[in-house]
């Protein structure tokens, strides 16, 4: 019987080790595995692709792998918020931004039957901006003081009435415009709370500088303070006066440490290197909720809109009565005074720093219209009127007649 011959690329049947493979099948072997190579980088190549352009709410862009040698300055990945129980959470917080009508608000919402706000310069409402850990006690010792008198109340109630509003639970807030300014203070807000709600408000960055330095110019001198008034024209880059600054105006960057949208490396590289680093920003993930509005919302002179925004925060707040009507309620800390410091911003002599913040407040608009609001945990009312206003921060307000604010 003749011998079966066993070709270079067939196994022994016999258990015999298979011989070497020749140099051609070897060239084979190796481009085989070169081209399986290539297609596993392509497809995880499209996947990276992909995930950064998937939906805003993919939060797992926010702390991916790729960025390990940021995570421990620019990431707080083991942020978790507690569900509170009971009826000592915190409702809601107007945290920022400064000179937006954070205090008309905080008078509008303390006037409502159903809020309960700490007084306004009081020195609890200063402690209440929890941006130390301290502050987490006076809050929850607040909170729970608030607590003992509402039950009070609803007992006493129940005495004399069968009324529906005897059933009803305060909203408790507390404000304090600068907490987006402090990443550990968002830290302590949500860790005390997941439902706490974060009421934000947003101005033409122009408007924005020229009101915030003209107000620390009246306090410094109703509080006598002895440092010397900066001039504007120094306040950018890493330079700051009391939270006023050209850099401070970047209101995007202090928005992404919310964790409301995903982002790429890039827009956390930038937060990193806005210059504002003494506020030690970071990306914290949370649940809260957050309803941003743009200052013009609040003195809008067309009566329909101005409802329907005033219903919203009705809403967003789940408050049963209606607030009262904005346009009935006095504006607070209007820069009424002048003082030898004062600015008025459309002079020629503050025509660069104009420039700057224009440029600045366009990337900003642009950001928050495109991602920040597309989130599920963002409310707006009226989009449409919400990004006319933001669009506006690509204009020198001082070219349009009545654009220009104290």
């Amino acid at each position: 019987m003749p011998k079966q011959h066993i070709s270079d690329n067939t196994y022994n049947h016999d258990n015999l080790p298979s011989p070497p493979l020749s140099p051609r099948n070897r060239y084979q072997w190796l481009r085989y595995i070169s081209y399986t190579c290539f297609a596993i980088g392509v497809i995880l190549l499209m996947h990276m692709v992909r995930r950064d352009t998937s939906s805003f709410d993919n939060r797992s862009t926010i702390i991916d792998d790729e960025w390990l040698p940021l995570k421990s300055s620019a990431i707080n990945v083991n942020n978790a918020a507690t569900v509170s129980t009971g009826e000592t959470i915190l409702d809601f917080a107007i945290v920022g931004f400064e000179k937006t009508g954070t205090t008309f608000l905080l008078k509008a919402l303390g006037s409502h039957p159903e809020v309960a706000m700490p007084i306004k310069h009081s020195e609890l409402s200063k402690q209440l901006c929890v941006k130390k850990d301290s502050g987490k006690v006076v809050l929850l010792n607040w909170l729970n003081e608030q607590h003992d008198k509402d039950v009070i109340l609803r007992d006493s109630r129940e005495l004399v009435s069968d009324n529906k509003q005897q059933h009803r639970i305060l909203k408790h807030g507390m404000k304090c415009s600068d907490l987006l300014r402090k990443s550990l203070a968002i830290e302590n807000l949500a860790d005390l709370s997941d439902q706490t709600k974060l009421i934000i408000g947003l101005r033409h960055p122009v408007l924005w500088f020229q009101s915030l330095y003209n107000y620390r110019v009246r306090q410094s001198y109703e509080q006598n303070w002895t440092s010397s008034i900066p001039s504007p024209h120094d306040l950018h880059g890493k330079t700051q006066w009391r939270g006023i600054s050209t850099t401070a105006a970047k209101f995007d960057i202090q928005l992404k440490q919310l964790a409301k949208v995903s982002m790429t490396k890039n827009e956390v590289l930038d937060m990193l290197s806005n210059e504002l680093d003494s506020y030690e920003l970071r990306i914290s993930t949370n649940p809260l909720k957050v309803f941003i509005y743009t200052i013009e919302q609040l003195e809008d002179t067309n009566t329909k809109r101005r409802l329907q925004f005033e219903k919203d925060i009705q809403s967003f707040l789940n408050l049963q009565d209606p607030l009262n009507h904005f346009a009935s309620e006095t504006k607070e800390n209007v820069n009424d005074s002048s003082y030898p410091e004062s600015i008025n911003i459309c002079d020629s002599e503050y025509k660069r720093i104009r420039k700057k913040l224009i440029r600045q407040g366009t990337k900003s608009s642009e950001w928050i219209r495109e991602k920040f609001i597309k989130s599920k945990d963002v409310t707006v009312s009226d989009v449409s009127y919400f990004e006319s206003m933001l669009k506006t921060w690509s204009e020198d307000p001082c070219d349009f007649d009545g654009r220009r604010g104290s």
